[in-house]
């Protein structure tokens, strides 16, 4: 009979034990998944953020000559968050005034830049001898899209360069270097 005693005595601290450690394990589990839960899950922000924007010109080649067409590339620093293909986030109203040496203007617009990058180019054919000013303008814009940069700021921001042009055209890449006559040998030094 006392085996028999001990035996339950030791089962019910064994069974004791492992409720103990069960409900343990159950407390911890409800505690983490309570905190999880109580975690709130906005990404907004308020008020809504300002953020500086950068301008950015690249005109080239410099110096070009007249009649020579001119790559000028133009951007803000940073894409707008979330801009992929499929959707419409972009930026808008991208401003571009190219001043000739007479001081006359031409100025090109662009109501929607269509680059998810940010990134504008366009194509110029200078007509005068001088140097050629050219402003790059970006308005303020609202971010206006759902997420967690709605109704943020993006600051205005512009950005010049010069180039010049002069009289006589550079050569071409394609015409300027003759092709060899001979066969070529190898190492082809160059």
């Amino acid at each position: 009979m006392d085996s028999q005693l001990k035996r339950r005595e030791r089962n019910t601290k064994i069974s004791t034990g492992k409720s103990k450690a069960t409900l343990i394990a159950l407390v911890l589990t409800l505690t983490m998944a309570i905190t999880l839960v109580a975690v709130p899950l906005a990404t907004a922000h308020d008020p809504p953020w300002t953020i500086i924007s950068y301008a950015y010109i690249v005109a080239t080649p410099d110096p070009v000559g007249v009649g020579q067409r001119l790559a000028i590339v133009m951007w803000v620093d940073t894409p707008l968050p979330s801009a992929v293909i499929p959707n419409d986030i972009r930026r808008h109203d991208y401003k571009l005034t190219i001043t000739a040496p007479d001081e006359t203007t031409e100025v090109m617009t662009w109501d929607v830049v269509e680059d998810t990058t940010s990134i504008q180019y366009v194509s110029y054919t200078p007509t005068q001898v001088g140097t050629y000013t050219l402003l790059f303008e970006y308005p303020e814009q609202i971010y206006t899209w759902s997420g967690s940069y709605n109704n943020d700021v993006f600051t205005e921001a512009s950005a010049t360069t010069h180039v010049t042009v002069q009289e006589e055209q550079l050569p071409e890449a394609r015409t300027s270097y003759p092709l060899p006559t001979e066969y070529w040998t190898r190492p082809i030094e160059g």
